[in-house]
């Protein structure tokens, strides 16, 4: 009888997710960046159950963070967006470490980064405008304070 020893890298790995576009509830259309902090916690799920390949992983949370970050904006407005953009962040993460804690991973964390671009749809310019106006006025608001 042999035995393999393979390595598994315990230590908190992070990538960032390319810009997604995605639709808020109110139909405003953007693109988000997100990133992504995780590490294994069970070697013989991540092993056995997934590959300890580091770019297969990535690219298993990848899909899932993309299709939870699509749900979870597209349940709120743009204006809840602005306000509660912590709190949205905090529902990505669980929704996808639930998901991947089965695999023998855990998500550290994961941020919706601040850069966000509004993407103009020809059916609704004006919408478009309008929302781009409140932008201008709650990014002058903040300054204010």
């Amino acid at each position: 009888m042999s035995e393999n020893v393979i390595e598994v890298d315990m230590k908190t790995s992070v990538f960032g997710l390319a810009p997604q576009q995605v639709i808020t509830k109110d139909n405003v259309t953007m693109k988000i960046e997100t990133i992504v902090y995780y590490r294994a916690i069970n070697p013989y799920q991540l092993v056995y159950k997934l590959r300890n390949n580091t770019k297969e992983i990535r690219e298993f949370i990848k899909e899932i963070a993309y299709s939870a970050l699509r749900s979870v904006i597209g349940e709120n407005s743009f204006q809840e967006l602005l306000e509660h953009r912590a709190k949205l962040a905090h529902q990505l993460e669980e929704y996808v470490k639930e998901i991947v804690y089965p695999w023998g991973l855990f998500i550290e964390n994961v941020f919706i980064k601040g850069n966000w671009f509004l993407i103009q749809t020809s059916s609704s310019p004006h919408k478009f405008r309008k929302t781009c106006n409140r932008l201008q006025f709650k990014d002058v608001s903040h300054r204010l304070l």
